[in-house]
């Protein structure tokens, strides 16, 4: 991010400009760095694959976003298995 004249941002103006703009946008307060987890998060609910997650957010490994990240998981164990039953018996098993 640069400034008007194309120099870079002072990270301070960044969360000063950050806050103004949540507060005008009447958004609870979160710190810059929750924008980072959240788009991880919507990334992982949204079942993209976890080596394009690692590579977005910068990590060299895929376990350092699993080792992050993977909380999130357990609760998508219940759709996954929902739709292998959808795969299956074309409907929902009482099971």
């Amino acid at each position: 991010m640069c400034t008007e004249i194309g120099k870079p941002i002072n990270p301070r103006n960044l969360l000063r400009i950050f806050k103004i703009l949540t507060e005008e946008a009447d958004l609870p307060h979160i710190r810059f760095h929750d924008l980072r987890h959240t788009h991880a998060a919507l990334m992982i609910f949204q079942n993209e694959p976890m080596k394009l997650i690692a590579e977005r957010l910068g990590h060299s490994k895929i376990t350092t976003t699993m080792d992050t990240y993977g909380h999130l998981l357990p609760n998508m164990q219940q759709d996954a298995s929902d739709r292998l039953d959808q795969t299956i018996f074309g409907s929902s098993s009482p099971y």
